[in-house]
């Protein structure tokens, strides 16, 4: 099983020093979020979860994707102000109502 985490707003700007910190941090696999994935390539990371960082619904409908593709997800890092409701997924995970309001 492959351990991943999920960084939060890294396709941002100064996104290189969140996926700098998470190396070094982390020696597993580094996803972000980016809706614009097409258009914006995030070469550095190790995938792209094509969607809105703060749509958790989506999230957990590609983590649990992820999962069945033998990946062990671990946790949702926010980076940024905006990205802290979404970062609730670990929670949604492990509960049977995926509404982590």
């Amino acid at each position: 099983m492959k351990d991943f985490i999920l960084l939060l707003g890294a396709n941002q700007y100064l996104r290189e020093r969140s996926l700098a910190g998470a190396r070094m941090a982390f020696g597993g696999k580094i996803f972000i979020a980016n809706k614009n994935a097409i258009f914006e390539k995030n070469r550095f990371f190790d995938d792209v979860f094509i969607c809105d960082e703060q749509d958790y619904e989506k999230l957990i409908e590609l983590i649990e994707a992820k999962q069945k593709e033998g990946f062990k997800f671990l946790s949702a890092v926010p980076l940024n102000d905006w990205s802290l409701e979404s970062a609730t997924i670990d929670l949604a995970l492990t509960m049977s109502n995926h509404d982590p309001r």
